[in-house]
């Protein structure tokens, strides 16, 4: 019976150990997950106050931004800023209008240059002006167009009617001209046509009939053309 004694106490002393060892550990998981739960709560609730500081801030600068537009609106109302940038931009378009204009008006003038070597064909007092009025826009620039230049514009246009009338002259006759060449034209086809028909006639009378219609006779119509343009007419 005493050995049974000390063995049930043994047994019960070894469950009792296991058991304490079970909970000792238990105990330890709880408090590292309780330590665990403290650290990320206090973690999430610096984050929440950050994120709550940073709102703040960013909800300033909101206010500071509409602020500074508020005032840059009223600065530019009472400056006229707004009416002076579309003033600007009507001057830039209107300098870059000007100056295709100008060049326009340049490349036109330098176009007359061919009218320098229409010596003798009726427009001989025509051509000093047109000389002159070339050497004036030579070096022209828009930001310094000399006087010699507009007045030699307006000495050309002043001419412009007589012009007008010599072109016209000139036109006519060069149409005149064109009419009696097409004429001529017409009359030496005729007369080539009228020249190729008789020789078409005068070689067809030449060969004889049986020539014509049998190729295996001696060498046909050809030796038949051959031998007449040998004997003459």
């Amino acid at each position: 019976m005493a050995g049974l004694e000390r063995t049930l106490e043994t047994k019960f002393r070894e469950e009792w150990i296991a058991r304490r060892a079970n909970w000792l550990a238990a105990r330890a998981t709880n408090r590292d997950l309780r330590a665990r739960l403290r650290d990320e709560t206090a973690q999430r609730a610096a984050a929440t106050a950050e994120l709550a500081f940073i709102d703040e801030d960013v909800k300033a600068i909101d206010r500071e931004i509409e602020r500074l537009t508020t005032a840059i609106a009223e600065h530019d109302a009472r400056t006229g800023r707004k009416e002076l940038a579309q003033t600007a931009i009507m001057a830039d378009q209107a300098a870059q209008w000007a100056l295709s204009e100008f060049r326009g008006r340049v490349e036109n003038i330098q176009r007359l240059r061919p009218l320098l070597a229409m010596y003798g064909c009726g427009f001989d007092e025509f051509i000093p002006s047109v000389a002159k009025l070339l050497g004036a826009a030579k070096n022209a620039e828009i930001g310094a167009v000399a006087d010699e230049l507009s007045a030699a514009e307006q000495g050309f246009v002043s001419s412009a009617p007589a012009w007008s009338a010599k072109v016209d002259e000139a036109r006519q006759a060069i149409m005149a001209e064109a009419s009696k060449l097409r004429a001529q034209r017409g009359d030496l086809l005729e007369r080539i046509r009228q020249h190729a028909s008789e020789a078409r006639a005068r070689i067809s009378s030449r060969i004889p009939n049986g020539c014509a219609s049998d190729p295996a006779k001696g060498n046909g119509a050809a030796g038949a053309v051959r031998v007449d343009r040998g004997r003459g007419p």
